[in-house]
């Protein structure tokens, strides 16, 4: 089969090249950034080794450390659950229009 798009011939060509620009520029700014904040964040990482003799007992002992851990896992685990739900609700809906 062949499919036909709605764009014109000349956007078809050009719209590689925009996607691949705009994810090349954006991997870049997140390259750039990581390189600043994870230097960053290696000198307080030691610093605070340093201080506790070792001990990375220290990283979750803070509320405030603790907070922010249970934040970052709720982000990352977030997307699945959504995902999750939306294709039971989506299997739900096609049971009870059958």
């Amino acid at each position: 089969m062949h499919y036909q798009s709605e764009l014109p011939q000349d956007c078809n060509q050009l719209l590689p090249e925009i996607v691949l620009r705009r994810n090349y520029f954006t991997h870049r700014r997140m390259l750039i950034l990581g390189f600043v904040l994870g230097e960053m964040l290696e000198q307080n990482l030691r610093r605070a080794l340093t201080i506790s003799n070792g001990s990375v007992g220290i990283l979750w002992q803070n509320g405030v450390a603790i907070t922010r851990l249970i934040l970052a896992r709720v982000v990352i685990v977030m997307p699945l659950v959504l995902r999750l739900m939306r294709k039971r609700r989506q299997r739900k809906a096609v049971v009870a229009a059958s």
